[in-house]
């Protein structure tokens, strides 16, 4: 039943009022919840009992009335009467509706009737009036008025949630296409909306349809603001993203690294430190050199203070201290996980950690590592840091 709805609400000489309505019926039913419903097997039937020979009497009783009322033979005669009775009564009153006429046409009088011109209303004249005296720049456009069809996205949309079934998504996500160029602006101007589509980078859909999918997401990608990226990190989109990382199809992954990357820069990295750990403790190596410079800027002074990362960061200075000693890193990534380790030297709070994990050791090791003259420079920015107003490695 819910195929041929999706069928119906397809069709062309649809109006967009009945698809919508389709479109809610769709939604109802998908949820499995309804319940009025006749269901002939659930109970019998009453039938009560039937008195035969009461019935008999009783149809005997009508044919004798009938029979009396009507005797036979006379239906034809008693129909010719009735119609030999009102014809003459009909005849007399349009004989002296006529004279009626005929007497006032030929009377002193008698003023023929001569039909008036029309005369346009007030309330036209006042609206035509209101709309002439409008600057020409500030008229409305009827073009640029949101067509009701348009409307219908956020049907499409309802539909976008993680328990429907696929059949469901790919109607949704069918008809998206046809619309998302149009109604993306409006899309992002609501959190709502914004959320439910989101669903999309989770949702699996079949192979066919994955051009379909990347269309809708890069869309997202492309509209993004700074408003609607916060949004979606207060909804943990970038574990979200990770997750479908690992069961999405390749040919989406650009897509959805670059929807990780702009909701992080455009919503100013307000996420938690072990959000960002866990993108460089994730497989995926192109995100690496991303997440690390994310925690340097969250490391920054004027930012951590604000947001209060500084305990945060206590939990995984084992963690940083390790990553500038990788095998496996660039030395861009490393330089830049001391840049990291160089801001939060500064912490009073965090120096004891430092310590304990053998920062001051790393550190002194990056010193003296003259393949990497980027490095030497943070490693003694970072002993500089640490050694300001600490009593324990002065002297």
């Amino acid at each position: 039943m819910i195929s041929n709805l999706m069928n119906a609400s397809n069709a062309d000489f649809v109006s967009s009022q009945t698809k919508s309505r389709l479109i809610k019926i769709i939604t109802y039913l998908s949820k499995g919840s309804y319940r009025n419903y006749y269901n002939p097997s659930r109970a019998p039937v009453y039938v009560p009992p039937v008195d035969q020979e009461r019935a008999q009497e009783r149809t005997q009783e009508r044919v004798q009335e009938r029979a009396s009322y009507n005797p036979k033979g006379s239906q034809n005669n008693h129909n010719s009467s009735r119609s030999r009775i009102r014809t003459p009564i009909r005849d007399e009153v349009a004989a002296e509706e006529k004279i009626k006429v005929y007497d006032a046409a030929y009377s002193d009088d008698y003023q023929p009737r001569i039909k008036k011109e029309s005369k346009p209303s007030t309330s036209n004249l006042f609206r035509q009036s209101a709309l002439d005296s409008l600057d020409p720049l500030i008229k409305i456009n009827t073009a640029e008025l949101p067509r009701p069809e348009n409307k219908l996205y956020k049907d499409y949309i309802a539909l976008l949630t993680l328990g429907n079934t696929r059949e469901m998504h790919v109607f949704a996500v069918q008809n998206m296409d046809l619309l998302i160029d149009k109604v993306i602006h409006s899309i992002m101007d609501s959190k709502e909306d914004y959320l439910q589509l989101l669903n999309l980078i989770e949702i699996e859909l079949p192979q066919k349809w994955h051009e379909v999918q990347n269309k809708i997401l890069e869309s997202i990608n492309d509209n993004l603001s700074e408003r609607r990226a916060a949004d979606g990190l207060t909804k943990s989109v970038v574990p979200r993203l990770l997750k479908a990382l690992s069961y999405q199809p390749s040919s989406l992954h650009p897509t959805l690294v670059a929807l990780l990357q702009t909701h992080l820069v455009k919503g100013r990295y307000r996420v938690d430190v072990s959000t960002v750990i866990s993108i460089i403790l994730s497989p995926y190596s192109r995100l690496h050199d991303f997440a690390i410079k994310a925690l340097s800027i969250m490391s920054d002074p004027s930012i951590s203070d604000n947001l209060n990362y500084e305990i945060q960061f206590e939990n995984h200075m084992k963690l940083l201290i390790e990553l500038t000693l990788s095998k496996n890193k660039s030395f861009d990534f490393k330089n830049i996980a001391l840049k990291t380790l160089s801001n939060l030297a500064l912490k009073e709070n965090l120096r004891p950690q430092i310590l304990y994990n053998k920062g001051l050791e790393t550190m002194i090791y990056h010193l003296r590592n003259d393949t990497n003259l980027e490095g030497q420079r943070l490693a003694a920015k970072s002993l500089l840091n640490l050694s300001t107003s600490s009593s324990k490695i002065t002297g």
